[in-house]
C-alpha cells in the first residue's frame, strides 16, 4: 500500500525543512548580543522536569497566535505550530520557516525573562556603581542581564561575572541580577524538537516543542534593578565577596 500523499510530499522536503529550522534556531537576531538563546542568559540544566500533571492553558503575553503554552506549577510546555499547504509541501518557503524557528528561540528566552522579572525583588540604586550592593541568595559571582533600549553604556563596566544585553522590556526594571551558583536556573531536558503532523486536504503542520521548568526563582534569588538618581539612599547590603 502506498504512503499517504502528505507523507510522500513531506518526506521529499524534510531535509530542506530541517536545515531551515536548524539555521533559524542558531541565527542571531538584529541586535546581535546575545543570540536569542536561553543558555546565553540563564543557567540551564538538562535535568528532567518534576511536573507530572495538572497542565493548564496559559495566555502568555509574549506568545504569538501560533504558539500554545501550558503550565503545571513552575513548568511550561511550549508548542509552536507552522502550517504547510499542499503547494508549500512541494516548495516550502525556507526563509519563512527559518524566521519561525528563530522566533521560537526568542520566545523561550522571553518566557524565562518575564518569569524571572515577575518573581524578582525590585530595588532602585542611584548609580550603576552600586550594583555590587545586590546580594541575592546563592554563591559565586553575580550575573547582570541588561534590558535594552535606553540603558547607559556604564552598565557594560559593572564588575559582574557577565553583563549581557537582551532586547526585552519589563516595566519598572532595567536589569536582573542573580548568582551563577545556587541561584535561579531552568530545567530543559531537551532543546526545541522538530516534528510534524498531517492535516486535512493534503496539508501538514510543523511543530517545535519543549518543556521548561524554573527552579529557585524568587525574590530571594533575583534582584530586579532600576537605576534612579533621585533615590535618596540605595538599599544597603554588604558587598559580595
Amino acid at each position: 500500500m502506498p504512503e499517504p500523499i502528505t507523507t510522500q510530499l513531506i518526506n521529499d522536503v524534510w531535509d530542506t525543512i530541517k536545515d531551515a529550522v536548524t539555521s533559524g534556531l542558531d541565527t542571531a537576531v538584529p541586535y546581535a548580543v546575545p543570540r536569542p538563546a536561553l543558555d546565553t542568559v540563564a543557567i540551564v540544566s538538562a535535568e528532567k522536569i518534576k511536573a507530572t500533571g495538572g497542565w493548564q492553558y496559559l495566555k502568555h503575553p509574549d506568545a504569538p497566535p501560533h504558539v500554545r503554552v501550558e503550565t503545571s506549577g513552575d513548568a511550561f510546555d511550549i508548542m509552536h505550530h507552522y502550517e504547510l499547504g499542499y503547494h508549500d509541501l512541494h516548495a516550502p518557503d525556507t526563509d519563512a520557516i527559518k524566521q519561525w524557528a528563530t522566533a521560537a528561540r526568542q520566545f523561550e528566552l522571553n518566557v524565562a525573562l518575564r518569569y524571572y522579572a515577575e518573581q524578582a525583588d525590585r530595588v532602585s540604586y542611584r548609580t550603576v556603581g552600586e550594583l555590587y550592593h545586590a546580594d541575592p541568595d546563592g554563591w559565586g559571582q553575580l550575573r547582570c542581564v541588561k534590558f535594552s533600549p535606553a540603558i547607559p553604556e556604564e552598565w557594560e563596566k559593572a564588575d559582574l561575572e557577565r553583563t549581557v544585553k537582551v532586547d526585552f522590556m519589563v516595566e519598572g526594571i532595567q536589569a536582573l541580577v542573580y548568582r551563577i551558583g545556587g541561584g535561579p536556573y531552568v530545567r530543559r531536558p531537551a532543546d526545541l524538537s522538530l516534528s510534524w503532523t498531517p492535516l486535512d486536504h493534503c496539508k501538514a503542520e510543523l511543530l517545535l516543542t519543549e518543556q521548561l521548568e524554573f527552579e529557585k526563582v524568587g525574590p530571594k534569588t533575583i534582584i530586579g534593578v532600576r537605576i534612579d538618581p533621585s533615590v535618596s539612599r540605595a538599599k544597603e547590603a554588604p558587598p559580595s565577596s
